[in-house]
């Protein structure tokens, strides 16, 4: 089954639209980016989200503090994860977890420490 995550949404309306275009996942970006949105933000713009559509958390190379105060200030379902990371730091968290990873001759697809995540994103 197809399942559909729309990021970088920053003002209620946008959130409303994706809502109502049947979005199963509502990301929220806390890497910095022109899309980039504070806990704040995202914690007023997820009040906007029925129970069913599920709440993403973005980052890039997080610590854990950073991702265990998001997951409480906004209410995260998943995380999703770009970049290099200490791995075991995913097997911590009680949320499901999307691993971003890049496919080529960089990728984490050739590291010896194993990617632990619920969903991988390539």
């Amino acid at each position: 089954m197809t399942k559909v995550k729309i990021c970088g949404l920053s003002t209620p309306e946008a959130v409303q639209t994706a809502v109502e275009a049947g979005a199963d996942y509502i990301g929220f970006v806390f890497a910095p980016s022109k899309r980039q949105v504070t806990l704040e933000q995202a914690r007023q713009l997820a009040t906007g989200i029925p129970k069913g559509v599920q709440k993403v958390g973005v980052f890039i190379s997080p610590q854990r503090e950073e991702v265990e105060e998001a997951c409480r200030v906004v209410g995260l379902d998943l995380i999703q994860v770009h970049g290099p990371m200490d791995e075991t730091i995913l097997q911590e968290l009680p949320q499901q977890t999307i691993r971003a990873v890049q496919v080529g001759k960089t990728s984490l697809f050739l590291r010896p420490v194993p990617i632990i995540c619920s969903l991988m994103l390539l």
